[in-house]
This record gives structure tokens, sequence and C-alpha cells, in this order.
């Protein structure tokens, strides 16, 4: 009898060792089949992912669930493509797009388990707030902090800031390439400079600012000392500095030796002002609705909106009304570069600005940048054509009364968007 008593007693302790031992046993077999701890009993799924878009190298960060928390254990691909990962938790992984990428589905594999994008991620430029946006005011700052009204006018130095004609608050601001911007010149009152609408910068530095209400044009030292070129009154008349007269100048370019070039709007006149202030008429009259080609002595144009200007001396304009792209050659022809008469080609071209390469970047009233070859062919570089304010894939992004642009030597395309109080890059 005390036998049997101690046998059961040593059976009551072996079980619960058994159990530990087999318990523990089935620990490190899991542990062994999981390594990095990841919750094998979620499935895996991605449920978004930022930007939308973008090119070779950038970062994009995928949101989901069931992902290891090893980022080398997490196997990522867009459209095919193996990606590198940069950081990884369970519900977050950042990538860098591959190269050889192509837009399509982005997937994920971990964990023995799959999932992958709903939407696909679209290889190619976007477009992103460098500075500004909605509501339009006045306010200096840094990026989406800072407010405009009326941007317009746009312009780059040999150090990548940009100045841009800020109409409505009847000022000159300054933006740098990292995005700070400050106020340049102008006080607010219209005396100083009453809707200033284009804006060009010659090799010194100075700026040359069409001061449209006042119709004159200014020109601004680095210093911000303000005097005036040419203009002060309404009229056509060519002549010296102040008495000579335009009609809601525009848009300006400088060529190399520090000649300005005017887009007259209302005269419907290409002008010229020499650094010593002569203004001379280089092609157009003052008919308006007018669209004829030839001599610039009979050529005729329909509310010019820009010019822009070659290494050959050859200008480009927005004709705005005529829905084309006019070309001056120095030796006084006119003729027609892109467009016709149809809106689905340009229309009611604005902006114009020229790279390295000689294409032309024409913002238009469709709400699209559009890029034109030197051989004159025209493609939709951004813009959807859509109403709004939308970052991200260039073909996917919203302007609204997208107006002038600069270029700078990688082919980054600056945009101001007017009614979005914002500029635009396209990169």
């Amino acid at each position: 009898m005390i036998m049997k008593n101690i046998e059961l007693s040593l059976n009551f302790l072996y079980l619960p060792l058994a159990f530990c031992i087999l318990s523990m046993y089935s620990c490190k077999k899991e542990s062994s089949g999981n390594p990095n701890n990841d919750p094998t009993t979620t499935s895996l799924k991605i449920t978004s992912f930022a930007p939308l878009g973008g090119e070779v190298a950038d970062s994009v960060t995928i949101l989901g669930v069931g992902f290891s928390k090893t980022a080398s254990s997490n196997k990522v691909a867009f459209n095919g493509t193996q990606a590198t990962v940069i950081t990884a938790t369970d519900t977050s992984l950042r990538v860098t797009v591959p190269a050889g990428a192509s837009t399509g589905k982005i997937t994920v594999t971990s964990n023995n388990n799959t999932g992958s994008s709903d939407s696909n991620f679209i290889v190619g430029p976007v477009v992103f707030t460098l500075a500004g946006g909605p509501p339009l005011g006045y306010q200096d700052g840094t990026g989406t902090t800072a407010r405009f009204s009326g941007v317009c006018g746009l312009a780059m130095d040999a150090s990548g800031n940009l100045y841009v004609t800020d109409a409505n608050n009847n000022r000159i601001r300054k933006v740098t390439p990292a995005g700070v911007v400050t106020t340049f010149a102008g006080d607010g009152s219209t005396s100083v400079m009453s809707g200033p609408w284009g804006v060009a910068i010659d090799a010194s530095g100075n700026l040359y600012v069409s001061d449209m209400y006042n119709n004159r044009i200014l020109k601004i030292t680095q210093v911000g000392v303000i005097t005036t070129l040419a203009g002060g009154t309404a009229g056509n008349k060519d002549g010296q500095g102040t008495d000579a007269s335009f009609s809601w100048p525009k848009g300006l370019t400088v060529d190399a030796s520090g000649n300005v070039f005017v887009a007259d709007c209302n005269n419907h006149r290409i002008r010229k002002i020499t650094p010593a202030g002569l203004v001379t008429t280089v092609a157009g009259t003052d008919i308006s609705g007018g669209f004829v080609d030839g001599d610039v002595s009979v050529a005729r144009f329909n509310f010019p909106s820009d010019v822009a200007i070659d290494a050959s001396g050859n200008l480009y304009v927005t004709d705005e009304f005529n829905y084309r792209v006019r070309k001056i050659t120095p030796a006084g022809v006119v003729s027609t570069f892109a467009g016709a008469w149809t809106y689905t080609i340009l229309n009611d071209p604005l902006g114009i600005t020229i790279d390295a390469s000689g294409n032309l970047y024409v913002a238009d009233i469709s709400r699209q940048i559009k890029k034109i070859s030197p051989t004159g062919v025209v493609t939709i570089i951004a813009g959807s054509g859509e109403n709004g304010y939308v970052d991200g894939p260039a073909s996917l992004a919203r302007f609204n009364n997208p107006y002038d642009l600069a270029v700078d030597a990688s082919g980054k395309v600056y945009v101001t968007d007017w009614s979005n109080g914002a500029i635009r890059v396209i990169r």
C-alpha cells in the first residue's frame, strides 16, 4: 500500500515535468520555423503606398499588415522589378524605386505570403509644391507656410533662386531652392508697382518687371533699387525711356546683350528696350484679332502673352488668342512654330520658357504644361487637365490656372500656379 502511494506521487510529479518538456520542444520548434518572430497567422496585405508615383531612386512608403520586421526578409517588387527595402516594421516598409522599374503593381512577399497593391505605382515625372498653396494671402515663410496671391511671372538666377511676381500683393518675392520665401521688392502700394506681371533676369542679376497696370517696365538691382527703364503711360509709342508707352505689357525676356523684349499685350506687338532705355517695335501692329505670318512689318498677333529667346536670337511668342507659338527670327521673319486654329494643341498659351537643348515649355489654359521640341512636336508633360490642386504623378497632377515657367540645368520645370497661389515643380 505504501509502495502504491509512492508510485502515485511520482506519477503526479512526472506528468507536469513531461508537459513542460513537451511545451519547451514545441516553443523551440515554432521559434526555429519563424526566426523573425513575425505574425505568421496574419495574411499579408498592402493597404496603401505614397507617393503614388515617382522616378528611379525615389523613396516610397508602403503601408499594410503581415510584413516582416526584418528588412531583408521582405521582398518588394515594382511591376516585377526587385527593390531594396531600407526600413521595416510589421505594418510599414520604406523602399526605393529600382532601376528598370515600370508602371504597375507593387508586390510584397514575406513569411511565405504575398500581397499586391490595388492600384499601379506610376513610374515617371512627379509634381510637387516648392512653396505656397491655398488659401491665397501674403506671408513670407518656408515651403507651404508661405502665401501668395496672383503668382504670375517667374525667373531663375544662376544660383537657382526664383523671382516671382506676386501680382495681387504688388510685390516681387524670392524663393530659394530650399523653398524659403522672402519679399524682394515692393511694399504693396500701387505707386511702387501695380500688378507686376512678367519678370526676367540679366547676367548681372538685375531684374526687369512689367508693371502692367502702370504700363511701364521696371529695373530692380540685386540690392532692391527700383527705377523705371521705359514707359509709364498707356499707348503704343516708340521712343526713349519714359517717353515711350505700352498697353498692358506682360511677359518679357533678356538677351545676352541686355536688351529686353516685351510682349505688349493690348498693343499686339513685341517691343524691344535697349540697356539705354530706347524702345522700338520688333513685330506686330495694334490691329486686334489679327493673324499674319511673314515679315515683321506686316505680321499680326492677337494678345501676345509672353516671350522667350534662344541662343541664336530667335524669339518665341505665346500668341494667346491665336492658339499658337510664333517664332521671330533675327532677320525679321515671323512664322508659326506650333499650334493651329484649334485649342486641342495649344489652348490660350500663356507663359513660355526654353531649355539649353532648345525645347520650349508652355503653360496654357487647359491646366496642362506642354513641351514643344525643336521640331515643333507638342507633348503634355504634366497636368490631368482637371482643375484642382493635386501633387503626385505628373499625369495625375492638377493645376488651377498655371501661368509662367522656368527650367533649371537638371531639367526641373518650375510653374507659377496662379489660382492655387503655389510654386509647383515638375521633376
